[in-house]
């Protein structure tokens, strides 16, 4: 019986990440806003696959962004999931970080995190306020390339844009 719900969760996260890869980002906005239990449904998937990783993608940023900060750093989580990177940053024992995690839904939990519900395309962050953008296995949409632009246009003079997906 169990080992059936686990392929049943496996095979609901195979298919919201296809529908989220082939999808416009504005649709998938629209289809999470209307039923948010798909972003849980996802996420419950996705967290089963991490189990089965090597290493976790968030953790390689999290290590590189805390070993080359040294002043107040403002970041930006594109497609932030449950926050994980807000939660480890704003945990570091340095008060360094200021953290921005947006995602199609913002669940009810994730406060202090705030995750804000937006369209990666359009956050509401002002221009050249960002030092760090992050895309943590977020590019997913036909029109991430837009994500893209919207990561530059918040990024400051010499911000650093990060990105971690699958080959």
């Amino acid at each position: 019986q169990q080992s059936y719900l686990e392929r049943l969760k496996g095979s609901r996260f195979r298919a919201l990440n296809e529908e989220l890869y082939t999808t416009p980002s504005q649709l998938s906005l629209e289809n999470f806003s209307k039923n948010p239990q798909l972003f849980t449904e996802y996420h419950a998937g996705f967290q089963a696959q991490v189990q089965s990783w090597p290493v976790n993608p968030v953790d390689i940023i999290y290590k590189s962004i805390i070993k080359n900060t040294h002043t107040k750093t403002v970041v930006a989580d594109f497609g932030c999931g449950q926050a994980t990177l807000a939660k480890r940053l704003l945990g570091h024992k340095t008060s360094l970080f200021e953290v921005h995690s947006f995602d199609l839904v913002s669940p009810p939990n994730s406060n202090p995190y705030n995750i804000i519900a937006c369209d990666m395309a359009n956050v509401p962050l002002p221009s050249n306020s960002v030092h760090v953008a992050v895309f943590c296995l977020s590019l997913m949409g036909i029109n991430c390339a837009d994500f893209i632009r919207e990561a530059h246009r918040v990024l400051c003079n010499q911000g650093i844009l990060k990105i971690a997906e699958v080959r």
